[in-house]
């Protein structure tokens, strides 16, 4: 399994092909309208949405990766607890700058309008980084849960009463769901 130092490296690789693959999408749009004047100009063009769309497949292939450890990571905290390693400044740190760089990604690419011809290919980019950013935040969710616990509440409620109040509400919504089941 990949560290977190290694995923903000791939991550800050990958704005660089966001950056690439926005600007292919300019250039296509301009070059096809001067195509449909000039049959190399078609040629030239299929083989830039060709580049465009092999950089997207390597991007999903990064994200899926991204995506798959710290979804192992999200899944050994649920079972365990999180690793001390894991709870230092430097990790947090790194964990915040990647959120913040696959956002600003998913922002980018959402504002985009990709030609026509990689639609399809930039939809499914934006759904591999909403997953990737999903997993991301989820580890980042659970480290704000173990930094700052939950403080208890004192409180004048009479647990009795409130026990006996939740068991009436349960009856009662078990006797709504038995006359409309009947209905």
């Amino acid at each position: 399994m990949g560290s977190d130092v290694d995923s903000l490296k791939r991550l800050g690789s990958m704005m660089v092909s966001v950056a690439f693959i926005l600007n292919g999408y300019s250039t296509a749009a301009s070059a096809d309208q001067e195509a449909q004047a000039k049959d190399q100009s078609v040629r030239q063009l299929d083989s830039s949405f060709d580049r465009l769309a092999a950089e997207a497949h390597r991007m999903m292939s990064v994200l899926e990766d991204i995506k798959s450890m710290f979804a192992k990571i999200n899944l050994s905290i649920m079972e365990n607890e999180i690793p001390a390693r894991m709870l230092t400044k430097e990790h947090i740190t790194n964990l915040c700058m990647m959120v913040i760089i696959i956002r600003k990604m998913e922002a980018d690419l959402k504002a985009a309008a990709p030609p026509a011809e990689l639609a399809d290919v930039h939809m499914a980019l934006r759904r591999s980084m909403a997953q990737a950013r999903f997993e991301l935040a989820l580890t980042q969710d659970f480290h704000r849960q173990t930094l700052s616990p939950a403080k208890p509440l004192e409180s004048d409620i009479d647990l009795e009463a409130l026990k006996s109040f939740a068991t009436a509400s349960t009856q009662r919504l078990l006797e709504l769901a038995e006359v409309e089941s009947r209905a």
